[in-house]
């Protein structure tokens, strides 16, 4: 296993079982990650079940929507731990800001 010490992962799609057990991946790892998703409700529930609530948080994420893509990146720029990454999943390109 990799040491992901330190870093910050944006998971998109993260309230389904693929999600859920690479949230797992990635906090067993030493990593902070957000969980996003469209369904704020499930993507909670998902957090509370991997456990280690401590490095995880939970965002509503829509990605057809730039609004929520913006406040899912806010979210992960906490200052206690820099977002260094995104991993898509469900053929979604990777999130940036939007241009404002």
């Amino acid at each position: 296993m990799y040491d992901f010490s330190g870093s910050t992962l944006l998971l998109t799609g993260a309230a389904g079982g693929i999600g859920k057990e690479t949230a797992r991946m990635f906090l067993s790892g030493g990593a902070n990650v957000v969980l996003a998703d469209v369904d704020l409700e499930r993507t909670e529930a998902a957090r509370l079940e991997i456990g280690q609530i401590d490095r995880s948080l939970s965002v509503a994420y829509d990605a057809g929507s730039p609004d929520r893509a913006d406040a899912a990146i806010l979210a992960t720029t906490d200052p206690s731990a820099r977002s260094t990454s995104s991993l898509p999943r469900r053929g979604s390109t990777p999130i940036t800001p939007s241009a404002r």
